[in-house]
């Protein structure tokens, strides 16, 4: 409520605790849109990635011990981001980088190529330009199926849990559902 980005640390049991500041109390993270963790730097080290008020995506990266700093811009300072709804960090092409994709604001999922050192470049469609993810309201990307391409998972506008699957090349396919279609995601 504050704005300010908190740690909560894993137990390994599936509980949390804490509840630090991992850039101080400043208030930083007000109007932040919406925000996603991987090692874009390939540090070896978590980093966080968000959309800040002015709708550009910032990094901060990670010291490994649950403390962020920098705040650089991962694709120019442009205003780009606006409008988008969700991202999600992975690799989608199996270079070896963490990549971004991204409902924009025509609600098509894009694809950002991450280069290792925290910058970004394309903007490809992952599945055409027909407007299909318009009331998905949140992301997710791992490899739901274990074949080794990083999926897509996502709310959809009926409260449904649709997994697109990965191709190793930026693009998803797919879009069944992960828990029937009863609507059961609804409040999520």
């Amino acid at each position: 409520a504050n704005y300010n980005l908190k740690l909560y640390t894993g137990d390994g049991a599936g509980n949390v605790g804490g509840g630090t500041n991992m850039l101080g109390s400043t208030g930083l993270w007000k109007g932040f849109e919406t925000i996603t963790a991987a090692d874009f730097n390939r540090d070896g080290k978590q980093d966080i990635a968000g959309i800040d008020a002015n709708y550009n995506l910032k990094l901060y990266t990670g010291d490994g011990a649950g403390n962020v700093g920098g705040g650089t811009n991962m694709l120019g300072s442009t205003g780009l981001w606006k409008g988008f709804k969700a991202i999600a960090a992975a690799d989608f092409t199996f270079d070896n980088t963490v990549d971004i994709a991204g409902i924009d604001a025509n609600s098509n999922l894009k694809h950002y190529e991450g280069d290792s050192k925290g910058q970004l470049a394309g903007g490809q469609d992952m599945l055409g330009s027909t407007g299909l993810w318009k009331g998905f309201r949140s992301l997710m990307a791992a490899d739901f199926d274990g074949d080794g391409h990083a999926d897509i998972a996502g709310i959809d506008a009926n409260n449904n849990m649709k997994l697109y699957l990965g191709d190793h090349e930026g693009r998803v396919s797919g879009g069944t559902d992960m828990l029937g279609s009863n609507g059961l995601w609804a409040g999520f």
